[in-house]
């Protein structure tokens, strides 16, 4: 009895002592959305994307999962589905929208936006928290509606694969979040709507 409590203690100070890097309230105001809000984008060329946000999910994971001591990282993914997509790929409704990981250094702030009905190639945009603050914001009329925390952000990550993506810039508010994407043969998608219980939020510019 007495080797099974000597056990258990050792066991347990082997769990406690594994480091945990645990996003904080600043990390999460980089994440915008609530469930069950709805996205609506309008293209250049008046083709409308609807986006409802269906999962914000947070995980606890170990950096190698092989070792049991292995640093736990805690992260949150955002993701929704597309509300009307075009009739021979209603079985591709999936879309990323968020990723935001807790790490030694800096929290990584992973924009993500992807939908699989889509033909056209994404790429993530990957960047630090610290890196993101030290942007410059700037205000921004879109569709008449007034944003004061734009900032302007580029794909970056392939996941270490080489190919050409089509994806070029996305305009990201850190309040509503996504706001318009580029593509680089010029199409694009404004957010028109971010209707969240019923009432649409976006900032409307007062009149004069």
């Amino acid at each position: 009895m007495k080797d099974i409590k000597i056990i258990g203690v050792l066991v347990l100070t082997l769990i406690t002592s594994c480091t945990n890097y645990n996003l904080n309230n600043d990390d999460l105001k980089w994440q915008p959305y609530l469930i069950n809000d709805i996205l609506v984008f309008k293209s250049n060329n008046n083709s409308i994307d609807s986006i409802r946000v269906n999962l914000i999910q947070f995980h606890m994971n170990p950096e190698d999962q092989l070792s049991f001591l292995s640093p736990i990282h805690e992260s949150i993914f955002v993701s929704g589905e597309l509300l009307n997509p075009p009739i021979e790929m209603r079985h591709l409704r999936h879309v990323s929208l968020l990723k935001i990981y807790a790490d030694k250094g800096d929290t990584q702030i992973n924009f993500e936006l992807e939908k699989s009905s889509d033909t056209l190639i994404y790429a993530s945009g990957h960047y630090l928290k610290n890196q993101l603050n030290k942007f410059n914001v700037r205000d921004k009329i879109i569709n008449n509606n007034c944003f004061e925390d734009i900032l302007q952000l580029y794909p970056n990550y392939t996941g270490g694969l080489n190919y050409e993506f089509d994806l070029d810039s996305y305009l990201w508010s850190k309040k509503y979040g996504y706001i318009k994407y580029t593509f680089k043969n010029n199409k694009s998608y404004e957010l028109t709507k971010l209707i969240r219980k019923g009432v649409n939020i976006l900032p409307k510019c007062e009149s004069k």
